[in-house]
C-alpha cells in the first residue's frame, strides 16, 4: 500500500476552539526519532500547544500529574515497536508506564501501521488479546460510532474516510477491549478506535494517522475525549503512615538492694557446762562436798571409778604418801574411807578431794 503523503502543515481544522480544548495541561507528548512519523509527530505538537514532550528515559516523576502520554509511530515502525517490548534499555520506561496506567492514566497510541501496536498492548494489559491487524485496501471507508455511552459519547460518523487517513485497523473478537469506532456492518468490524482498561486508567488506539497534509477535526476531537477520560474507580486510600513513636524516656533503674546473705548464725554461748565448783572458803560447813560430786550419794563414790580395783587408786594418784590424808581430811575418821574406796590405799584421797576439810566427808561418805 502507498504511503501516505506527508502534510506541509496542519489546516484550518485545527482551530483555535480545538486547541483550546485539547492544550490543557498534563498531556505528554512522546519524542523518539526512530519511532514517531516525522511529520506526525510535528502535526500533534502543534495542535496540544501545551503538551509536554518527553522521551522514552522518562520515570515515574514524570508521570506524576499526567493525565495522559500521546505517542504516534510510523506506519512501518512495527518491527521497531515490537523489539523495544523485550529491550533491556526500555524495561524502566514500561516500568513506569505501566504503575501510571494503573494509577489512571491515558496512554494514547496512534498509527503505527496493521497491528503496529498490539506487543505493546498485550505487555501493558498484562496478556495477549486475541486481535489482529488489518490494513485497508478499498480507497474510502466510512466508520461508525460504537460507544453511545461513556466517554466516546457524542462521536461522529466517520464518512468517506481516505485509506491515506486511516490506512489500518485491528480486529479484535469480544472480550478483548472495546470497539469505539469501526467499519461497518458491525460482524467482524474492523476498530480504527479501541480501548482497553488497565487498573484505572485505558489505553486507546488510533489507526488513522495524523501525518496528512489535512487532519479531520473528526480525528482531534476523539483524541481530545481520549484525553479527558477520568480514571475509573475511588482511588486507593494511602495506607497511614504510623505515628512515630515516642521514643521512651530512660527509665531509672532501681538500684538493686543488697542481696541478702544468710544471717550470721548468732554466736552461741558457750554451753552451759557444769559450773566450775567454787573454792570452797576455809569456813565452808559440811555440804560443800555436794557440789563436786551433785547427786551422788554416800555409797555412789564407787561408782564414779568403775572397775577400779584396790590396787588401781596407786597409778592413777602416784606419789601418793599414806600420810597426806592427815592434811586435806584433818580430823577424819579412819573408817570413814573403807567403804567407797575398798581396799585402796589411803593416799589415793589426797588429789580427788583436793581442800576437803575433815567435818566435810562425815555426810557424804558416812
Amino acid at each position: 500500500m502507498a504511503r501516505p503523503a506527508v502534510a506541509l502543515a496542519l489546516v484550518a481544522v485545527f482551530s483555535i476552539a480545538c486547541v483550546t480544548t485539547a492544550s490543557a495541561a498534563g498531556v505528554l507528548l512522546l519524542k523518539d526519532t526512530q519511532l514517531n512519523s516525522a511529520q506526525g509527530h510535528a502535526n500533534l505538537k502543534a495542535y496540544l500547544t501545551k503538551a509536554t514532550e518527553v522521551t522514552t528515559s522518562l520515570t515515574a516523576a514524570d508521570l506524576a500529574g499526567a493525565t495522559a502520554l500521546v505517542v504516534d509511530a510510523d506506519y512501518d515502525a512495527a518491527a521497531t515497536v515490537k523489539a523495544s517490548v523485550n529491550a533491556a534499555a526500555m524495561a524502566r520506561f514500561y516500568a513506569a508506564v505501566g504503575t501510571w496506567l494503573k494509577g489512571g492514566g491515558n496512554l494514547i497510541l496512534a498509527d503505527g501501521g496493521a497491528g503496529g501496536w498490539l506487543p505493546v498492548v498485550d505487555k501493558l494489559v498484562g496478556k495477549a488479546q486475541n486481535c489482529t491487524g488489518v490494513e485497508f485496501d478499498a480507497t474510502k471507508n466510512t466508520f461508525a460510532p460504537r460507544m453511545p455511552k461513556g466517554p466516546f459519547k457524542g462521536v461522529e460518523t466517520w464518512k468517506k474516510v481516505k485509506s491515506s487517513e486511516v490506512p489500518a485497523g485491528i480486529r479484535c473478537s469480544l472480550g478483548n477491549g472495546h470497539t469505539v469506532v469501526s467499519t461497518r456492518p458491525f460482524k467482524d468490524a474492523v476498530s480504527v478506535v479501541h480501548m482497553w482498561a488497565v487498573g484505572r486508567g485505558s489505553i486507546i488506539y488510533f489507526g488513522n494517522t495524523f501525518e496528512g497534509r489535512t487532519v479531520r477535526s473528526q480525528f482531534t476531537d476523539v483524541l481530545d475525549m481520549a484525553i479527558a477520560i477520568k480514571p475509573k474507580g475511588k482511588a486507593p486510600k494511602p495506607s497511614p503512615t504510623p505515628a512515630p513513636k515516642p521514643t521512651p524516656s530512660p527509665a531509672s533503674t532501681p538500684k538493686p538492694s543488697p542481696a541478702a546473705g544468710p544471717k550470721p548464725s548468732p554466736t552461741p554461748s558457750p554451753a552451759a557446762g557444769p559450773k566450775p565448783s567454787p573454792t570452797p572458803s576455809p569456813a565452808a560447813g559440811p555440804p560443800a562436798l555436794a557440789h563436786p560430786l551433785p547427786g551422788c550419794r554416800p555409797q555412789a563414790l564407787a561408782h564414779p571409778l568403775p572397775g577400779c580395783r584396790p590396787q588401781a587408786l596407786a597409778h592413777p594418784l602416784p606419789g601418793c604418801r599414806p600420810q597426806a590424808l592427815a592434811h586435806p581430811l584433818p580430823g577424819c575418821r579412819p573408817q570413814a574411807l573403807a567403804h567407797p574406796l575398798p581396799g585402796c590405799r589411803p593416799q589415793a584421797l589426797a588429789h580427788p578431794l583436793p581442800g576437803c576439810r575433815p567435818q566435810a566427808l562425815a555426810h557424804p561418805l558416812p
